[in-house]
């Protein structure tokens, strides 16, 4: 979650070392794998795990999101209507929900697909998720009234003219994640995923606003720290590419 990808790893390979069949350590590892593009080993890594608990949802799911599911997968399928029907606990189900929705959205199914999303989003309701329109809509108008020609104007001094981010920016369920993974997958690129730096720079634009002149300042910052972090993370590779998150629907 905090994007040190090879710390999650050395943690997952000490997991194994002590319990080789820990299907916990197998599936995060499969997930780490696949960030960096390694489809074919994270692939292994699902099943892997899958054959030592054929009840553990994470794994199937891991493996629905990181490929193109075919009528092949009749198999796989049938484990997951399994599970569903044991009434697994709700954040399993919301998971697995998400997971049939893409497997029959691969197959051209999107009548069951969408039910099958529809199904997961209520779930998550539960979760205590909302979606606000009114503030959104707001927040958007906000961002869009802060980042001007004035603004870039006003904040070139503070530009960085380091080559070591690569930012992916697209709409939700644009393909962001694959053009990341895709980049990730050469070695000289490290793919560092969706950072999570960029929610709260807007706020403190914001929360700086009765300084606007000083903005070129309060930008030389933001970018030295984001960076620092990305440095920290990529490991002395050339390139480091990072998916934008799309603006929050649940803003404070």
């Amino acid at each position: 979650m905090q994007r040190r990808a090879g710390e999650a790893e050395a943690s997952c390979q000490a997991a194994l070392a002590v319990d080789p069949n820990c299907v916990e350590a197998l599936t995060l590892l499969g997930e780490l794998r696949a960030d960096r593009g390694q489809f074919t080993q994270a692939q292994e890594l699902f099943s892997r795990a899958i054959a030592i608990d054929p009840t553990f949802p994470s794994a199937f799911c891991g493996i629905a999101a990181q490929a193109k599911m075919t009528h092949d997968d009749a198999a796989w399928l049938q484990a997951v209507e399994t599970l569903l029907a044991k009434a697994p606990p709700l954040r399993h189900e919301i998971s697995l929900r998400y997971a049939l929705g893409k497997y029959f959205d691969d197959l051209g199914q999107y009548d069951e697909a969408f039910s099958n999303y529809r199904r997961a989003n209520e779930l998550t309701k539960r979760f205590g998720s909302s979606y606000d329109r009114a503030k959104l809509t707001q927040r958007v108008g906000r961002i869009i009234g802060a980042f001007d020609a004035a603004f870039v104007s006003q904040c070139q001094d503070g530009a960085s003219a380091s080559e070591l981010p690569v930012f992916v920016i697209g709409m939700p369920r644009s393909g962001t994640s694959l053009t990341e993974q895709i980049l990730a997958s050469h070695p000289a690129v490290f793919g560092a995923g969706e950072v999570k730096f960029w929610d709260s720079a807007f706020d403190a634009l914001e929360a700086d606003g009765p300084n606007r002149g000083n903005r070129a300042s309060l930008v030389a910052g933001m970018a030295r720290d984001y960076l620092e972090r990305l440095t920290a993370l990529s490991a002395g590779a050339l390139r480091s590419s990072t998916r934008c998150p799309p603006i929050s629907c649940t803003p404070d």
